[in-house]
């Protein structure tokens, strides 16, 4: 049996932020998950968990705050692991594309390219944001083999032009209601807000503190797909993470 397989769960526990940074040399996806674990200690403010199974949307203390508003995607391009393999992507562990993993990694590529292969738009993308060639990773499951995906996940970076801070972006496009994801959050007292987008669905942004530094985090949904938002590499407050919001036009 391959390895990967015991894995799936474990994976499934997870939010994918703490596995896939395509910032960083790769390392086995044992050590990956054990990383995670600790990173997920390591943010005294909150831990998180996504999962398929409970309630769907967002949950904090065990209490369900709001539902994603969420649309299939069946018009996304879903090319094969040859076919990325020849647009310069990389498998980002080998062998996992025939588990049902669907997991690369783009080295050298903006992120609005990367979104072309796959025939999407995320609003994310546009002059307040700045692209960089940092690396853009794709994440998807499928319980077969090949592209029969349940979701796809892009993870990739944007700098706010007004504050010159890298931000972290997750676009979640699901395929297939199995892979709705269900998000669970521990907080501090005080350290999250339950606000209302400009198209009127609602939207979590929180803080963490971590020694001296803070860092910022949002959640939601817009067209369909789900958006996660993190300052890990700044330090930014909740209040700076609204004026983010506001710099994407919706809030």
């Amino acid at each position: 049996m391959n390895e990967l397989n015991p894995l799936l769960d474990a994976l499934n526990d997870i939010d994918t932020r703490y596995i896939i940074n395509p910032k960083k040399k790769k390392r086995p996806v044992v050590l990956m998950i054990v990383a995670a674990a600790a990173a997920v200690t390591l943010l005294t403010g909150y831990t998180v968990r996504t999962l398929k199974t409970g309630t769907r949307g967002v949950n904090i203390d065990n209490e369900h705050q709001f539902y994603h508003d969420i649309k299939l995607q069946n018009k996304l391009t879903i090319p094969t692991k040859d076919e990325l393999l020849q647009m310069g992507a990389v498998e980002a562990v080998d062998g996992c594309y025939e588990d049902g993993f669907y997991w690369f990694d783009f080295n050298d590529m903006l992120p609005s390219d990367v979104f072309k292969i796959f025939n999407v738009a995320p609003f994310t993308i546009n002059d307040n944001f700045i692209e960089e060639r940092s690396g853009v990773n794709v994440f998807g499951f499928s319980n077969k083999t090949g592209n029969d995906l349940e979701f796809v996940n892009f993870d990739y970076y944007l700098i706010q032009k007004s504050s010159g801070k890298e931000l972290q972006f997750e676009t979640n496009y699901i395929i297939d209601e199995v892979g709705i994801p269900n998000q669970y959050y521990e907080f501090k007292e005080d350290m999250f807000e339950i606000i209302e987008l400009s198209n009127g669905s609602e939207a979590m942004v929180a803080e963490t503190h971590v020694g001296d530094n803070v860092y910022a985090y949002a959640n939601f949904s817009y067209n369909g797909a789900v958006y996660k938002i993190n300052s890990f590499n700044s330090t930014m407050d909740m209040n700076e993470m609204k004026q983010v919001l506001v710099d994407l036009g919706i809030l």
